[in-house]
Parts: C-alpha cells; sequence; structure tokens
C-alpha cells in the first residue's frame, strides 16, 4: 500500500458518518479489489486475497459507518495494513 495509506484510513473512520460510495469505490479500486452490480442497489467487491466479498449500498447520500468499517477492514486485510 502506497506511503500514507494508514493516514487515510484512519481519517476514514473518524469520519465514517459522512463517506459516499463512490467515495468508498476508489479507494477499493485502488487497492485492487473488483466490483459488480446488476439490478440492485448494492454493489459487490472482491479481491483476490479475501476471502468474504464486500457488499456497499450505492442509492444513500452517504453510507452506514459499518460499510465504512467493514471497507477499512477489508483493506487493510489485504494490504497487511494495521
Amino acid at each position: 500500500m502506497p506511503a500514507g495509506w494508514s493516514g487515510q484510513l484512519r481519517a476514514l473512520k473518524r469520519r465514517r458518518n459522512n463517506v459516499s460510495a463512490a467515495e468508498l469505490d476508489v479507494l477499493l479500486r485502488r487497492v485492487g479489489f473488483t466490483s459488480r452490480q446488476r439490478g440492485t442497489s448494492h454493489k459487490v467487491y472482491t479481491h483476490p486475497r479475501l476471502v468474504r466479498i464486500l457488499s456497499i449500498p450505492q442509492r444513500a447520500r452517504a453510507v452506514r459507518a459499518p460499510y465504512v468499517d467493514q471497507t477499512v477492514k477489508a483493506i487493510r486485510e489485504v494490504t497487511d495494513e494495521d
């Protein structure tokens, strides 16, 4: 993971009640996640190093805090970032 990602992830957690789905999409794609969305309100993200999937709602103005927490956790797992 590029330098400075720890700080970005901490900042994301701090403002976890005001994060858009588009912002999470950019972060996830930067670390190698791929996505699909077929006729649903959620986008599903996968990564070769992650066993589970992430499902993020796309229609809300800001995603709920648990989705942000799951995203940060998944990014840390695939990048070995603590």
